[in-house]
């Protein structure tokens, strides 16, 4: 069986972080709709992201966010 995921962790460097790339973000995760939380960790700052940022965290998930930033930025736990 796939293990069962709760939370879902993204680790962006802010410095490096456009505008373009967290309006990409937030689209992927309103297109992976689902019941775990989500996180944003930056150098400064942990973000939980609300409730309507729920996500099904799937290796798919994965794949495009860390795609979208360049490297493994994702983490499923």
């Amino acid at each position: 069986a796939a293990p069962t995921y709760h939370d879902v962790h993204f680790h962006l460097q802010s410095r490096k972080v456009t505008r373009e790339q967290l309006e990409a973000l937030k689209k992927l995760l309103l297109n992976h709709r689902g019941d775990a939380s989500a996180f944003v960790h930056l150098p400064e700052t942990t973000l939980a992201l609300p409730h309507s940022l729920k996500v099904n965290p799937t290796p798919k998930l994965k794949q495009e966010v860390d795609q979208l930033f360049g490297g493994s930025v994702t983490t499923l736990q």
